[in-house]
């Protein structure tokens, strides 16, 4: 029988539990309860979240800590990985362990692509395109194009002229006509009658029309090259580091682990002293409402965001503690992990509506109207609040190196369960 793998250092096997359980959860699935758990209205949800935070921090101590030292423990006990554990309990309960190894594999094949997506902007800034996401004279661009640098761009030639659409500069006046009037879009394969066509992001563009390369639906067989290519390399990556074995991934984890949590804090104290960064911390923190508190959604919603950010059940943490010794204290770093965990989750979500505070303050749209979820929190709002930053690229490169960190180290808990 093969010797089973060890870990170099105790404090490797720490940071890289870090880094599976801090993943991209915690920066756009936290925030994003504020938009999805508010009884169905959006102005409810903005007295939900700060009171939010005081179930959340509850059911990680009650709930988050225990499951997960009961996962580490397990792992430590048995010392092989999902596939084989369960077994060891009941013969019939193995399925439990392929049935993780299944989720985390497709959980994977989902961060792998946002790790992509990341890749992708990364590449843009370092080449310098990354004012592309705030203009729309690219190829891609529609004649529905919104953006605020064009606006100014055209403020800047005529202060007459404070619009920009469909390649032009236009007045005031025009804007508030376009918008009361239906807009129709034709082109050569369909005409959408009647359908009011609102303006979209010069961000919201690049994401759907560059990056995804979004086509007229199955019919469309491009193939979108930059995204394969890049798919491709990060399953490379990810592959050659698991064969190592888990002293190279200790190792590497020791960074990519890390340096998030450095970098999300030098965002957070860049992102509250912008201006307008009052108006996001006030949504997300200083105005709760206690009576959700008592609503049994709301506990649920801590329950579920606390199991997905942790990354239990997917096999990864019991995977990654079969490496300890038996004698290993992993209750002490069950302790540390849940607190990191809930750290990057609070300091995260305070540092995006800080950020989403500036971007409306800018913008001068409501809040409501300029803080989003998932991807497109993430390659949409984001990207056009840091190219508004003084420093703009500084502060890019920064973020997307950051998401695509928290993307790897969490890969990489995730495959090798």
């Amino acid at each position: 029988m093969t010797e089973r793998g060890a870990w170099g250092h105790k404090l490797h096997f720490l940071v890289t539990c870090i880094g599976f359980a801090t993943g991209l959860g915690n920066l756009w699935r936290f925030p994003a309860l504020a938009y999805e758990n508010g009884g169905g209205e959006f102005w409810s949800t903005k007295i939900f979240f700060g009171a939010f935070l005081v179930p959340y921090c509850i059911v990680s101590v009650v709930i988050g800590f225990p499951l997960l030292y009961l996962e580490l423990s397990i792992g430590q006990f048995a010392r092989v990985g999902p596939a084989r554990c369960f077994r060891y309990f009941k013969p019939a309960f193995q399925g439990v362990g392929w049935a993780s190894i299944v989720v985390a594999y497709i959980v994977g094949i989902y961060y792998n692509m946002i790790n992509v997506y990341s890749g992708v902007y990364l590449k843009q800034i370092v080449t310098g395109g990354a004012e592309q996401w705030m203009l729309c004279g690219n190829e891609w661009n529609t004649e529905y194009c919104q953006s605020g640098m064009e606006d100014e761009n055209c403020k800047a030639k005529d202060g007459n002229l404070s619009f920009y659409f469909n390649g032009q500069c236009h007045t005031e006046e025009f804007r508030r006509l376009r918008t009361e009037m239906a807009i129709w879009k034709s082109n050569d394969l369909q005409v959408l009658n009647g359908t009011r066509l609102p303006p979209v992001s010069s961000a919201e563009e690049f994401f759907e029309l560059y990056v995804h390369e979004k086509g007229n639906g199955l019919t469309d067989d491009r193939i979108n090259w930059q995204l394969l290519i890049g798919f491709a390399l990060i399953w490379v990556v990810t592959a050659v580091t698991l064969v190592k074995g888990v002293k190279w991934i200790g190792r590497i984890s020791t960074f990519t682990a890390t340096l998030p949590y450095l970098i999300i804090t030098c965002i957070f104290f860049r992102a509250i002293t912008l201006d307008g960064a009052e108006i996001g911390l006030d949504f997300f923190l200083f105005n709760p409402d206690w009576s959700y508190l008592y609503k049994l959604d709301t506990w649920m919603q801590a329950a579920i965001q606390i199991c997905y950010t942790l990354g239990i059940g997917f096999g990864g943490l019991l995977s990654l503690s079969s490496y300890n010794e038996e004698q290993h204290n992993c209750f002490k770093d069950a302790i540390i992990v849940v607190s990191m965990d809930s750290f990057m989750s609070i300091f995260g979500g305070s540092a995006a509506f800080a950020t989403m505070g500036f971007l409306a303050k800018q913008s001068g749209l409501p809040l409501s109207q300029v803080v989003q979820s998932g991807t497109t929190l993430t390659f949409v709002a984001y990207p056009e609040a840091m190219m508004r930053m003084p420093w703009p690229t500084l502060w890019a490169i920064a973020f997307f190196l950051m998401f695509l960190l928290l993307g790897v180290s969490s890969q990489f808990g995730e495959i090798n369960g």
